[in-house]
């Protein structure tokens, strides 16, 4: 095997592939970057446990050129390191079990593993839709922050649910305490209901600003999306999810009408510790004045209040986990309406500005 690529297009690949791969993974394929390389393109492979990536370059004799077919198994981490001391046209040939990395008079030798690199399904897929690549990262990035702890136990409580019914796609992630969902226009009236690991739909935010709209697809056992030269696929978590219909509340009783940066404003000069992330902050409306209100046990008590907002209904008093209550706020933008159920247990939070998001967010039961 041997072919010349352009640095910058290698460490651009080698970058990319490197979110896919563990360097501690205890399969020790998988520390590794699959590379077959053919006349016609070059075929990069990258895999964990539970997702894997593929990148294909065209061979144009410009940038790439292929002197002998071949494939090899590179070490991200190392390959990434040596990349980065580079600057222009890079070498790489394979003789035995010896990868040769070389550029001008700078070159490496590189011991490689003999395993057979496992083979990994991307192909057969019959379920594909096109949507808007912005569309679906906006969908991760309204949700994600929602889900439940990486340390959790509840697999349900890290995933990402995608519900598609009458040509619209809905996000929703929740760890029970809060739930956020986002839900866009596709351009196929598809039936599915599939959850992904949060950590994994977040690794599937493509960064090429180029890229415009993306073929979403999925099976019985995995989820992924492909552009053009890339495909990106996590397996699925195979477990119910919570039925959310039944959630919403019907019952509002009360409802507060204000800007994100006015509420966002009031908390921050509130809460005078941003690390606690489990500060309590009480928000007290009256008809025409909101209150905030912090204690930290033996560091102090903090206040703050405004009267740009609109109340409708009776005073009331809440108490929230601030950094919920934070996050919330920070995925919306412009004129908040939040609704109150009857039991003062549950806010609704919608945002005119983002009519596709719509968020739960519990209160916190005063003793």
């Amino acid at each position: 095997m041997k072919f010349t690529i352009k640095k910058n297009i290698l460490e651009q690949v080698v970058e990319f592939l490197g979110t896919y791969i563990n360097v501690a993974d205890t399969f020790l394929a998988f520390r590794y970057i699959n590379l077959e390389v053919t006349n016609e393109k070059l075929i990069f492979t990258a895999a964990s446990s539970t997702m894997s990536a593929r990148k294909i370059l065209n061979v144009d004799e410009v940038n790439i050129k292929v002197e002998e077919e071949g494939f090899a198994l590179l070490n991200c981490k190392v390959v990434k390191n040596i990349i980065k001391n580079l600057s222009n046209n890079v070498s790489i040939s394979k003789r035995g079990n010896i990868i040769n990395i070389s550029e001008g008079n700078t070159k490496y030798n590189l011991n490689t593993i003999s395993d057979r690199y496992p083979t990994i399904e991307f192909g057969n897929v019959e379920n594909k839709f096109q949507m808007n690549k912005n569309d679906f990262e906006e969908g991760i990035k309204n949700v994600a922050f929602a889900v439940g702890d990486p340390k959790n136990n509840s697999a349900i409580s890290k995933a990402i649910n995608m519900y598609a019914n009458n040509n619209e796609l809905r996000f929703c992630g929740t760890d029970s305490f809060r739930l956020s969902t986002y839900t866009v226009k596709i351009s196929k009236n598809i039936s599915f209901d599939i959850s992904v690991d949060a950590r994994n739909m977040k690794n599937m935010i493509i960064k090429d600003n180029n890229v415009k709209r993306i073929n979403v697809f999925y099976t019985l056992n995995r989820f992924g999306i492909e552009t053009e030269d890339t495909i990106i696929q996590s397996s699925l978590v195979d477990l119910a999810y919570h039925d959310i219909k039944r959630i919403f509340p019907t019952d509002i009783t009360r409802n507060i009408v204000i800007q994100k940066n006015v509420l966002m404003d009031i908390i921050n000069k509130t809460i005078f510790d941003s690390d606690n992330t489990g500060a309590k902050i009480e928000l007290n409306f009256t008809s025409n004045l909101l209150t905030a209100t912090y204690e930290e046990a033996e560091v102090g008590h903090s206040q703050a209040s405004t009267d740009d907002f609109k109340l409708i209904g009776d005073p009331i008093e809440l108490t929230f986990n601030s950094k919920h209550l934070r996050e919330a706020i920070g995925v919306v933008e412009g004129e908040l309406n939040i609704g109150i159920n009857f039991l003062e247990s549950i806010v609704l939070l919608l945002s005119e500005n983002c009519p596709n998001n719509k968020q739960l967010i519990t209160t916190i039961r005063r003793l």
